[in-house]
């Protein structure tokens, strides 16, 4: 349990918060008591997440994200954070029809100009993962969908792949965007790497709904060593259930202590997996 307590936390606001303003502003209130020079990572998860049937978003829920956005925003202010804006917003595009994916671009081009307009705030796109869509799709969909305008992407924050093929996916990308050079790796819960599923084209690459035999990754960091890489983060917040996937898991959201102390035992802290080293360096 220590060796996930001691890492630090990203804190997850969604749809869930009905005031977002509210909810972040008591939560940068209570961490600038409890450590005045820290600076507090946070991250969204606000928009509408359907079932995959080439939908869309109405023009209802784009008008509701955008209020959200502007209460999310409110509540940081001029204070300190890092925030990780839109977990899936990209990787889950091909859910979406083309009148969809248009909206989708839109309403993320709305929240990172409202977001990064925050004079001590700084910014990550979510770009999804490198098992999830092509380096040439994602660099495309992040640019169309007002990335440019932040500090760079992050990955990895919901799937559980390898930190070595994060650290090469995000370096191709970078190399397909010459104006963005940073990018963020979540490390949460990656250390044994990804499960596959027995049939990956009706399943998807990964099992992300509480696999088993999952186990924590490298630390949290700032010194990384990899080239184009800002840190290491633990944007997935082990020990959090994703879901009643098996009888007896808890709800979303809901910290699990059983599974905190099984993705301890089975932590992996070094950055393994197949295939080729990415690049060192600044």
């Amino acid at each position: 349990m220590r060796d996930v307590a001691m890492q630090p936390e990203t804190k997850r606001f969604g749809i869930w918060d009905v005031d977002p303003q509210r909810a972040v502003g008591s939560y940068l209130t209570r961490m600038k008591l409890e450590d005045p020079k820290g600076v507090p990572l946070l991250a969204t998860y606000a928009l509408q997440h359907k079932p995959c049937h080439r939908f869309s978003d109405s023009l209802r829920d784009e008008k509701r994200y955008k209020i959200w956005v502007d209460r999310f925003a409110a509540g940081i202010g001029a204070r300190r954070a890092v925030v990780f804006l839109e977990m899936d917003g990209l990787i889950s595009t091909h859910c979406l029809n083309r009148r969809g994916k248009l909206r989708r671009y839109r309403e993320l081009r709305y929240a990172m100009a409202r977001v990064t307009s925050l004079p001590h705030t700084v910014v990550y796109l979510d770009a999804g993962s490198a098992d999830a869509h092509p380096v040439k799709l994602t660099a495309r969909e992040f640019v169309r969908s007002g990335g440019m305008s932040g500090q760079g992407f992050f990955l990895n924050s919901t799937h559980y792949n390898w930190t070595r093929s994060e650290l090469r996916y995000g370096q191709r990308i970078v190399s397909l965007l010459p104006r963005v050079r940073r990018f963020v790796v979540s490390t949460a819960v990656n250390g044994r790497g990804p499960l596959r599923p027995k049939h990956r084209a009706r399943y998807g690459n990964e099992v992300r709904c509480n696999p088993p035999g999952r186990g924590l990754g490298p630390r949290a960091t700032t010194r990384t060593g990899y080239r184009f890489n800002d840190a290491f983060a633990w944007i997935g917040n082990p020990g959090r259930s994703t879901g009643r996937c098996h009888p007896g898991d808890p709800a979303t959201g809901v910290f699990w202590g059983a599974l905190a102390i099984r993705l301890a035992e089975r932590a992996n802290y070094s950055v393994t997996g197949p295939g080729p080293s990415p690049a060192r360096g600044a």
